[in-house]
């Protein structure tokens, strides 16, 4: 509380805290730190981790998908209705469009940013088939996808490693 010998000293490093985060926040996306440094090595740490726990992530939710997974009665695109989180629980399962969510909340739920995660219906450009992943953009120019039914893939790869789908639509809660 003011006037107690920490208030200032807590007060101003949260201040100066804010002002760093958003500095480094705006070096990071444009990536002008010094090779060599500890930001650069903290940076690739981090990365890799993330990755690693990512497809800790896929590997789980395409285990749960092979037991929860509900085949669609509804064929046509008009009569899906997506389900919520909610329902996909008290369904205990749905096919891709509601499993997908287990990857998509499981990622924001153990913090990973909630801008860089979104949900993609994906198009099979051979027979326009659709399906439904989670795209992680990492990278904002080629997303990470995870494919928790593993219609489209079995691992963590990125968007333009595969020629033949195409996004048809990209969304966020």
């Amino acid at each position: 509380e003011p006037g107690d010998v920490w208030f200032d000293k807590v007060r101003d490093w949260q201040q100066r805290e804010v002002a760093s985060r958003a500095a480094q926040d705006a070096e990071q996306a444009h990536e002008h730190f010094a090779e060599g440094s500890l930001r650069s090595a903290f940076v690739k740490f981090s990365r890799e981790e993330r990755r690693k726990l990512a497809q800790q992530f896929v590997a789980w939710a395409q285990e749960q998908a092979m037991i929860y997974y509900r085949f669609d009665e509804k064929q046509n695109l008009a009569g899906d209705e997506w389900p919520t989180s909610h329902d996909l629980f008290e369904q205990n399962g749905d096919d891709c469009d509601g499993l997908d969510l287990i990857a998509y909340n499981l990622l924001i739920e153990l913090g990973f940013p909630p801008d860089d995660i979104y949900r993609a219906v994906i198009r099979r450009d051979h027979d326009g088939e659709f399906h439904m992943v989670t795209l992680w953009f990492e990278d904002a120019e080629d997303p990470w996808v995870i494919d928790t039914t593993g219609g489209m893939t079995l691992k963590m790869l990125r968007l333009s490693e595969f020629p033949g789908w195409t996004p048809a639509v990209i969304f966020n809660a």
